[in-house]
């Protein structure tokens, strides 16, 4: 699943990959690229929301992959968050 959320200076991109099929990689690498799209002239920042299967997983990815955000582009910010998570923010907004 990949969507973008509404474009504002607040705009997200969500990006998630099915658990268990060893993309989590990619998953991460799509959502750098993607949150790099979203810079420009009026965005100077960008928010990566990167979506995993359920909570336990959340840590685990964030230790996991740590490195690897670090060295990505510095006006990105990466989160890791369920999909019960993102699915109970969309029926509050």
């Amino acid at each position: 699943m990949l969507g973008e959320l509404a474009k504002s200076k607040n705009s997200f991109t969500y990006v998630s990959w099915g658990c268990g099929s060893g993309k989590t990689t990619c998953m991460l690498e799509l959502g750098h690229i993607i949150g790099l799209r979203l810079l420009g002239p009026k965005v100077k920042s960008a928010k990566v929301k990167l979506l995993v299967a359920n909570a336990d997983l959340v840590a685990f990815h964030m230790q996991l992959f740590a490195a690897k955000q670090f060295l990505a582009d510095s006006r990105l910010t990466f989160e890791w968050e369920s999909i019960d998570a993102f699915k109970m923010k969309l029926n509050d907004d």
